[in-house]
């Protein structure tokens, strides 16, 4: 994934040219490599937008509703914000993402190997934020709510996964403008 992400990043700075935008951004989520993953986000900022294109990837917490599921999701999306040039204030814009769960179903009841299945996950939602910053460092607390829909349901083992469409997801990014 990391390889393929490597593309449309490379296409983001040839159609996204750093001419007329007022920084170059980079952002880190901490949660993600908490959660045994990545998070890597270059942003392009203007007078009262930004444009962000990332990278990421997580093992999911356990899930009350999902038990003997594990899930790893990796993919890479886009965020356009609106705020004003500073480097600090109240942001809010919209995102998109695409990206590749791996779902594992572990059995207790027996002793047979682990069964996994890859699904497709295509997002869109809306988020807000305020970013605090201060000589190019800034930390941007943020939630996001989004809809997404899974390429096709999944059953292991006779067992379905329970997937809500709706997503609801808090965070918090380290970043710094160059």
């Amino acid at each position: 994934m990391r390889k393929r992400a490597a593309i449309p990043m490379l296409m983001f700075l040839l159609l996204f040219p750093i001419r007329g935008w007022a920084a170059v951004e980079v952002e880190v989520d901490p949660f993600a490599y908490a959660l045994e993953g990545y998070s890597l986000h270059l942003i392009l900022a203007g007078e009262q937008q930004r444009f962000d294109m990332g990278v990421f990837a997580l093992e999911l917490p356990e899930d009350a509703d999902n038990p003997n599921y594990t899930v790893y999701f990796e993919g890479a999306g886009v965020k356009w914000d609106f705020n004003g040039s500073r480097i600090d204030g109240t942001f809010w814009g919209f995102e998109y993402a695409s990206s590749t769960l791996t779902f594992r179903y572990d059995d207790p009841s027996d002793a047979s190997p682990s069964v996994e299945t890859i699904r497709q996950l295509k997002q869109f939602g809306v988020r807000l934020g305020y970013r605090f910053g201060k000589e190019g460092w800034y930390v941007p607390p943020w939630i996001g709510v989004s809809k997404g829909r899974l390429s096709e349901p999944v059953v292991l083992n006779g067992q379905p996964y329970q997937f809500d469409e709706w997503f609801i997801f808090p965070t918090i990014h380290i970043g710094y403008r160059f």
